[in-house]
């Protein structure tokens, strides 16, 4: 990072590529990320890199420290694959086409417990914007 965002100008924008250390990257002064975990957690990585950006470091790193289950669970198989798992689990998609595969059974079973805590940090987030 120390060594990009130096270069950083208008037409060179400096992007983390990992959820887990994007508000760190972020409050370096990155300018934002590709992301996985915005595919199911859209109002809170939208708040979280809000956060980041204005440099509101306690908040961004606390809502960060937060969204750990969620970065855990995206990384335990290849992307989309826990992503399309949570989707599914909320009803969203038609099913996979190959080359992708289910998630296995090994991590199955903690779908509906992060489904649960997702669904409760996107309430919290819209909550708190709406108030």
């Amino acid at each position: 990072m120390d060594a990009l965002l130096p270069l950083r100008n208008a037409g060179f924008t400096v992007l983390s590529g990992d959820d887990p250390t994007a508000c760190r990257a972020m409050l370096a002064g990155a300018d934002g990320v590709v992301s996985v975990a915005s595919n199911v957690l859209p109002s809170t990585f939208r708040r979280l890199c809000d956060l980041a950006r204005d440099g509101e470091r306690d908040a961004a790193l606390h809502l960060d420290a937060r969204m750990q289950g969620a970065y855990d669970f995206l990384g335990v198989e290849p992307n989309p694959i826990p992503v399309k798992a949570l989707l599914a689990h909320a009803g969203i998609g038609h099913g996979l086409r190959l080359p992708l595969l289910p998630l296995s059974a090994a991590h199955a079973s903690r779908t509906a417990l992060v489904a649960a805590d997702i669904l409760d940090l996107e309430h919290a987030i819209r909550d708190t914007v709406a108030v």
